[in-house]
């Protein structure tokens, strides 16, 4: 089992991390490259190019499918995923589910988050997970990524 870290929705945090806890779902976003399944991509950089397509304005297409890719292909069922603003470690979610891309309702985290996965709400503490999974980002992983794992797994003692 591996420990993640998620940034959640950049313009309104409070509202993201309340929408995850009550709906039970972690989401990340460029929604409009579609269902992953669908796509049938075979890496990161695959994902990174329809970003690119679908979203010539932004520039962050590389962190947006090493991102997707880690919640589409690497992130696993029991896993933890630390929540927060980027700044601050907020909550702790238990993934209980396999990726999904479903329609955002109404009260969900806006825009386009349309990739999720289901998850419970634990009573862990975000820091002292952080820490137990060693206070840093795995070899390969990039701090700056919306979804990124983390330095040790659960089978370390977290």
């Amino acid at each position: 089992m591996s420990v993640w870290r998620l940034i959640v929705h950049h313009h309104d945090a409070d509202a993201a991390l309340d929408w995850s806890r009550r709906s039970r779902r972690l989401a990340v976003g460029w929604g409009a490259v579609g269902d992953l399944r669908r796509m049938k991509a075979a890496g990161s950089k695959d994902i990174a190019a329809a970003i690119r397509d679908k979203y010539p304005d932004l520039d962050n297409s590389g962190h947006g499918g090493a991102s997707l890719w880690n919640l589409y292909a690497c992130v696993e069922e029991g896993d933890l995923v630390i929540l927060g603003d980027g700044a601050t470690r907020r909550l702790v979610m238990e993934v209980k589910g396999p990726y999904e891309w479903v329609a955002c309702p109404a009260d969900g985290p806006g825009g386009d988050y349309q990739h999720q996965r289901a998850a419970v709400h634990t009573d862990l503490d975000p820091d002292e997970v952080w820490i137990k999974a060693g206070a840093r980002f795995a070899k390969g992983q990039n701090p700056r990524w919306t979804l990124s794992m983390c330095g040790a797994n659960r089978e370390d003692g977290i």
